[in-house]
């Protein structure tokens, strides 16, 4: 079956969800609000009224990026628990509206609350661009970790790949997602065994790695994914050898002329180097004399 293992539908009715799902023709997803676990029972009654297979998690926000904690068991202690930091666990990041931040977990007091808890943990995308936060390389350094999204059926692809080699060095299953965008809903998922019903056959899953991630093409995103890539991912940035060789461009263009040359734009500006001066020798002028000796030279 194929499920969706990290949507957070926001602010969306459960009516938008269930459309969403049946439009990518999905078995079921799992419902991940942000820093709230009672936020999915409205969700999670939806899914199971159209007898669509419902999981649940949190998702959990930190100043690097987030994670998805699922717990083995959908019980009253896992919705009744309090999964927003408080002010001695949080840190304030920039919610991206002038004047005005969001509290987030610091990575040391999450991985600390997460400790003892059953249940499996995998990683949000770390290397997309399309949200705000993403881990990098720092996804090498996090531990009592299962899986992670590696394909969200948008950006580069060149960042997918990224992923791949960071679970197969940490030895983490791979996901399929929309990564948590309802709007995108389809676009990747994940493939699970049939047999996979309860919250924790779904996390002994993701600890085996009896799961596979797949993607659809989408219209607008096709691969290879350069169209889209700017408007989804923002201005693109010059890289410091990009900087260092416009510099470097730049210098011999202001040194040529001194030298007789002419400067490098000319020169391509004109397609063609231009012609040397008659006695300069060389291609275009008149070959330089040559000495006596190395004539006589060459002629024995």
């Amino acid at each position: 079956m194929l499920i969706d293992p990290h949507v957070n539908p926001y602010n969306a009715d459960p009516d938008e969800l269930l459309d969403a799902l049946i439009d990518a023709s999905l078995d079921g997803a799992l419902i991940s609000c942000t820093h709230s676990a009672r936020d999915a029972l409205p969700y999670l009654k939806a899914l199971e009224e159209e007898d669509f297979v419902g999981f649940v998690g949190v998702e959990l926000l930190t100043s690097h990026g987030a994670l998805v904690f699922v717990p083995r068991e959908a019980n009253e202690t896992f919705f009744k628990a309090s999964w927003n930091p408080n002010k001695e666990q949080a840190e304030q990041i920039p919610s991206g509206v002038e004047g005005e931040s969001i509290s987030v977990w610091s990575l040391e007091a999450l991985q600390e609350r997460l400790k003892g808890e059953q249940g499996v943990t995998f990683v949000v995308h770390p290397f997309s661009r399309l949200a705000s936060r993403a881990w990098g390389d720092r996804a090498y350094t996090l531990n009592n970790v299962s899986a992670v999204e590696t394909r969200v059926g948008r950006g580069l692809a060149v960042r997918d790949f990224l992923c791949d080699q960071v679970a197969e060095q940490k030895g983490w299953a791979r996901l399929g997602s929309c990564g948590g965008d309802l709007t995108v809903l389809g676009s990747a998922a994940t493939a699970l065994l049939d047999s996979v019903e309860t919250q924790g056959a779904l996390c002994e899953a993701l600890e085996r790695g009896v799961c596979w991630p797949v993607e659809f093409e989408r219209p607008d995103h096709p691969r290879p994914r350069y169209q889209g890539v700017v408007e989804d991912e923002g201005p693109r940035r010059v890289t410091l050898a990009e900087k260092e060789r416009k510099e470097a461009l730049a210098h011999v263009n202001r040194a040529r002329p001194q030298r007789g040359g002419a400067p490098i734009d000319q020169i391509f500006a004109q397609g063609r180097p231009p012609k040397r001066k008659e006695g300069h020798g060389g291609r275009g002028g008149r070959p330089a004399q040559r000495s006596p000796q190395r004539a006589s030279s060459r002629q024995r």
